[in-house]
């Protein structure tokens, strides 16, 4: 939705606008890429005889 004020300025092309959206994906593609997502934690196993 905040992509939409890209193109309504006046101040910059389609183009830049264009461009500015892929370098913000690919940042946060990288940011996701380089994120350790934690293992979850193993509930506790009952041992019933």
């Amino acid at each position: 939705m905040l992509f939409g004020f890209l193109f309504k300025s006046e101040n910059i092309t389609y183009m830049q606008a264009f461009a500015y959206i892929g370098l913000i994906v690919i940042a946060i593609s990288v940011i996701i890429f380089i994120t350790r997502f934690s293992e979850p934690k193993k509930a506790m196993e009952l041992n019933l005889a």
